[in-house]
């Protein structure tokens, strides 16, 4: 790509910032809100100066426990405050129909007093970020305002899925079998990534190619 055309998709990029800065200027423009703010405030204390401040106020670091019976978590104190002024953020965007895209830079404006917004998107995907059997997952989600058409946003796309990439199963012993080796998983994982090689593959495993190739040509014979 050119230099001339990597700085037109870059435009794009600024010019999808702007729009959000933009957005944002409107939402905050309403005196109503600016009360409903400022109440929250006045009610739990807020502003706070710092992002550690903000970070020891919501209590992330608190034990949780779980009710047994329920299957329900606990939360200390500081866990049901968060709770409690999520709920009250949650009632504040659908009041003053706020889209939660906008939910971090809301909560910060209450917590901080900043009224500039937290995140600016760009036009990339949005990341969600959980917890899957102790391990941190990673998720891009496609949004209908994600502008897929840009080939920066589409290079982002290819490299996120690069860097946070599984690397593929071990075959596992077929039921039954002490030593038959089932290769479906890998054969599976493979058709979930076409674009690594089965050298690839044989070299994330540290096996043997010829042994790999063979295993998976005989299964796409099979399916």
């Amino acid at each position: 790509m050119n230099d001339e055309k990597i700085q037109k998709y870059e435009k794009r990029l600024w010019d999808f910032s702007k729009a959000d800065e933009s957005e944002w200027e409107r939402i905050t423009e309403n005196p109503e809100l600016h009360v409903a703010v400022y109440r929250l405030q006045m009610e739990y204390g807020f502003p706070l100066s710092g992002v550690r401040a903000m970070v020891d106020w919501m209590g992330w670091s608190e034990p949780i426990e779980i009710d047994k019976e329920k299957g329900e978590l606990i939360f200390g104190f500081r866990g049901m405050r968060r709770q409690e002024l999520d709920q009250k953020l949650k009632l504040l965007e659908k009041e003053f129909d706020i889209s939660n895209r906008w939910s971090d830079s809301l909560r910060s404006w209450v917590m901080t007093g900043g009224e500039r917004p937290t995140f600016l998107r760009f036009g990339f995907p949005d990341i969600r970020c959980q917890k899957k059997d102790g391990k941190l997952i990673l998720e891009l989600i496609i949004t209908p305002e994600t502008d897929l058409d840009n080939p920066l946003i589409q290079d982002y796309i290819k490299k996120f899925q690069e860097w946070f990439k599984e690397v593929p199963p071990m075959p596992e012993l077929m039921r039954g079998h002490k030593t038959k080796l089932d290769w479906r998983p890998v054969w599976e994982w493979e058709k979930h990534h076409p674009d690594v090689t089965r050298e690839g593959i044989a070299r994330m495993l540290h096996h043997n190619y010829d042994y790999i190739k063979k295993a998976l040509e005989r299964l796409d014979k099979e399916k």
